[in-house]
């Protein structure tokens, strides 16, 4: 049969490998904002996971995203269209590189404002729980960005790229439940971006959304 092997442990979050180099660029993460990466692939065991400065830093951590809190694993994710680019939630979107510019700056930046409606990122802020890109690719990766949150709210913006902030939309379905969102998946046959999928958590309600029009109009 398959050998398992043991390459990393403690609480362990989300972890993902770089689809570009699958044998070297392994990651990982723990509770709270706390992502390691290691470039040892199926090399890789507990003692060396850290970051491309040094197995004792984590390659992005509270501090490098503004001191925000996140939900216990903040979600995170390899942009699909460009693995050397890496998004983080917290109660807002970041983006930065899958290595640290130095052992004092990750070289992240924030990418969305605050999202569901709060001027601070705290433990009373509603947190991100799910991210997906996809769309037209550009330099900084996928234009069009999704993510939501554990009050149940979708946002999405069409062009990741713009600066201070790109313009993010509130693109909720209107009878969706006021539950938290477990994950949003995009079309892959669909290159615009628009063709989304929101799964919610609890009980009485619809859990899967479909839209086709960017979050304009959704269906259970």
């Amino acid at each position: 049969g398959q050998q398992w092997l043991f390459t990393n442990g403690g609480d362990g979050g989300y972890s993902d490998i770089d689809p570009a180099n699958p044998g070297k660029n392994w990651f990982s993460s723990n509770h709270d904002v706390s992502i390691q990466s290691c470039a040892l692939g199926s090399q890789c065991n507990r003692n060396n996971w850290g970051s491309n400065i040094s197995t004792s830093q984590d390659l992005v951590d509270n501090s490098d995203t503004g001191g925000d809190e996140s939900s216990f694993y903040a979600p995170w994710m390899l942009d699909p269209q460009q693995s050397t680019t890496l998004l983080v939630g917290t109660c807002r979107i970041w983006r930065g590189a899958t290595k640290r510019v130095s052992a004092s700056n990750w070289g992240g930046m924030a990418i969305s404002p605050v999202l569901g409606y709060s001027s601070t990122c705290n433990s009373n802020s509603p947190m991100v729980t799910a991210i997906a890109g996809s769309g037209p690719k550009s330099s900084f990766g996928s234009k069009v960005l999704w993510a939501a949150l554990e009050n149940g709210s979708v946002w999405r913006t069409l062009d990741s790229g713009l600066t201070p902030l790109p313009n993010w939309q509130n693109v909720t379905p209107s009878s969706a439940p006021l539950l938290p969102v477990s994950s949003v998946a995009l079309d892959p046959h669909d290159s615009a971006g628009l063709t989304a999928y929101v799964t919610y958590q609890g009980f009485g309600s619809a859990h899967l959304w479909k839209s086709s029009d960017g979050g304009s109009t959704w269906a259970p």
